[in-house]
């Protein structure tokens, strides 16, 4: 399911929910995808942080078959302070792919 941010007072609220967030369970600050409403493509995509104890955010641990720990997150309408925000509105895509090259390549190194 996809998360989306809904611009409000002072921040925006989180809707939706994310599976298999590795070791997302014990983590002490949730860097998070979502997109801003109304918006499509790689613009409206954002990327905030999260605090796990934030009203409205729940954890629930998950085992993999590969022993890895992981998490879904719901997020029900959790309010995120603008400061939150990390880069400009909808720059995410260009942020996201180097992370994703980096952990492809890092998950790529741990197989071998």
């Amino acid at each position: 399911m996809n998360l989306l941010a809904r611009a409000g007072d002072g921040g925006d609220r989180l809707e939706g929910r994310k599976e298999f967030v590795l070791d997302g369970h014990s983590a002490e600050r949730i860097v998070t995808l979502a997109r801003i409403e109304g918006s499509s493509g790689r613009d409206g995509l954002c990327l905030f942080v999260v605090d796990p104890a934030a009203p409205g955010l729940g954890r629930r641990r998950l085992s993999l078959v590969d022993s890895r720990n992981a998490a879904r997150i719901d997020y029900a309408g959790v309010h995120v302070e603008r400061s939150a925000l990390r880069g400009e509105e909808g720059s995410a895509g260009v942020v996201l792919d180097a992370i994703l090259d980096r952990g492809r390549a890092a998950i790529a190194a741990e197989m071998l």
